[in-house]
């Protein structure tokens, strides 16, 4: 019997650290909506940021893992703590954090419900790898930003309406 709690224990060990999250930086305090910058499959304490300074007034923490927390900052790298936000979005599932009226400029998620993520170096933080809008049927869409357009081109067009230019590079 012990053998096999060892077991579950083993592989609960090595599979949970492999779990990858996403986080996206919303433009507005109203829950989680309109356009966002993410970082996909983001790792456990690397820092998602900088955001740009119109995102960040709420964060979408999307498939925490249990027994984790996602934390974010007003500074752009996830430090010092004393600019932390306590956010309390504690796994497992999709988060979201209204900041009401505090904008977060970074973002991570870590082990444990209470943890502030440390120790992060600038060379750590991953910039946007994905746009997400909702397109004119009201579904949320994902665009991969990569070698072509940038988060700030993607917005442009969004802003501009352009919603068949959008579609045409979605993911999904």
């Amino acid at each position: 019997m012990v053998k096999i709690a060892q077991v579950i224990a083993f592989i609960a060990a090595v599979a949970l650290p492999a779990a990858a999250v996403d986080i996206c930086f919303y433009p507005n305090a109203l829950g989680c909506s309109g356009t966002a910058g993410c970082c996909d499959n983001l790792a456990v304490n690397i820092c998602c940021g900088p955001a740009a300074s119109a995102l960040g007034f709420s964060l979408k923490y999307i498939g925490l893992p249990n027994l984790t927390t996602g934390q974010a900052w007003t500074s752009d790298r996830c430090s010092p703590a004393s600019t932390g936000i306590r956010t309390f979005q504690n796994g497992p599932g999709d988060k979201c954090w209204s900041g009401g009226g505090l904008r977060a400029a970074s973002a991570a998620w870590n082990w444990g419900t209470g943890g502030r993520v440390t120790g992060n170096a600038s060379s750590e933080c991953q910039g946007f790898n994905a746009f997400k809008y909702t397109n004119a049927a009201g579904v949320e869409q994902t665009i991969t930003i990569g070698d072509g357009p940038s988060f700030d081109d993607l917005q442009a067009l969004y802003v501009a309406g352009d919603l068949a230019a959008l579609d045409a590079l979605k993911d999904n």
